[in-house]
Formats: C-alpha cells, sequence, structure tokens
C-alpha cells in the first residue's frame, strides 16, 4: 500500500482494508446496562463490532443496554475522523451512543470540531467515575483495548469507579500485542 501511495500521482489511493479483531474473548456486553468502550489508536478494532453488535440487538430488541460510551483516543485526528465517517457513522447519530475523541498529537482542523475531536489525552479516571455515577444502581461493563499504560490507567478508573459509586461495574480487556 506504501508503495501505491508513492506511486500514485495524488499522493493517495482508494483501497479497501480488512480489520481483525477482537482477539480476546467475546464479552457478552448486551447484558449491561451500561457499555463503558476504551480504545486507543487501532483498540478501536476491538470496539467497533461491540458497536456494531448493539445496533443489531437493538433493531431486535435483544439488548438490554441502553447507554454506549466511547472513549477513543489515536494520535492523529485523521484515523479518528476515517472510522467516524464509516464504521461508526451509524452509531454517532444514534441516542443510545456517546463518543468521546481524542487527537493527541494536538493537531486540530475545522472537520475535526465537526466530530468533537479533543486534542488531548483523555481523564480516564474522571471520565468512567462520572458515567458509573450516572448509571446510579445499575450494572457497567467497561471493556479497554488499546496501550498497556492506557488499560492501566482504564483499569484503575475502574476500581475507583467501584470503590465509589452504587454502580455494578465490571472491567474486561482485550490485549492486542506480541
Amino acid at each position: 500500500m506504501r508503495d501505491a501511495c508513492r506511486n500514485s500521482s495524488t499522493g493517495s489511493i482508494k483501497h479497501s482494508l480488512l480489520i481483525e479483531g477482537p482477539y480476546g474473548r467475546k464479552v457478552p456486553l448486551h447484558t449491561y446496562d451500561t457499555v463503558v468502550l476504551v480504545c486507543g489508536g487501532t483498540g478501536i478494532s476491538a470496539g467497533v463490532p461491540y458497536i456494531l453488535d448493539h445496533i443489531a440487538r437493538s433493531a431486535a430488541n435483544k439488548t438490554k443496554t441502553t447507554n454506549i460510551h466511547l472513549i477513543w483516543s489515536a494520535k492523529q485526528s485523521s484515523f479518528l475522523k476515517t472510522i467516524c465517517r464509516a464504521e461508526l457513522a451509524e452509531a454517532l447519530g444514534r441516542a443510545d451512543f456517546n463518543a468521546s475523541l481524542f487527537a493527541t498529537d494536538g493537531v486540530a482542523d475545522a472537520e475535526a470540531s465537526s466530530f468533537n475531536i479533543q486534542t488531548c489525552r483523555p481523564d480516564l479516571g474522571k471520565m468512567i467515575l462520572n458515567i458509573a455515577n450516572e448509571a446510579g444502581s445499575n450494572n457497567v461493563a467497561v471493556l479497554s483495548c488499546g496501550p498497556v499504560a492506557m488499560v492501566a490507567e482504564a483499569r484503575s478508573a475502574v476500581v475507583d469507579a467501584m470503590k465509589h459509586t452504587r454502580a455494578d461495574v465490571n472491567y474486561f480487556e482485550d490485549a492486542f500485542g506480541w
């Protein structure tokens, strides 16, 4: 693909890709009232199948989930925008789906603002605690997939939420790495 881009007169190509994942066990997220997906970079490949599953289950009235929160951080806003325009497009228009998007390279453009992409790292502790508080005494699933430090921060945030909220919070990891 790199060579095709280099040989293109415009410096870009249109090419279809197949993305693998998730690699871990399938978690029955549809049995939770609230779902939080914490994704870092290509860790979105673990989150997208659950988002698409939720849309299908909602249409068939086969899910308990009423709120999905995606917290996704990537280096470049261009990566975030590409996935938002394609795989996440339907979800972004739903009332039961909330996306918090973060580009850590600090570069913002006009289109990034249309997707509400923030140019900083997410405060996972604060965000997960707020979501768990909003859930009240309902059950919450937090699934994380991303870099080691981000996954550790999510795990720590869940422990904090378990101590300081009434929600029944469960944590799941989907790891990618060698």
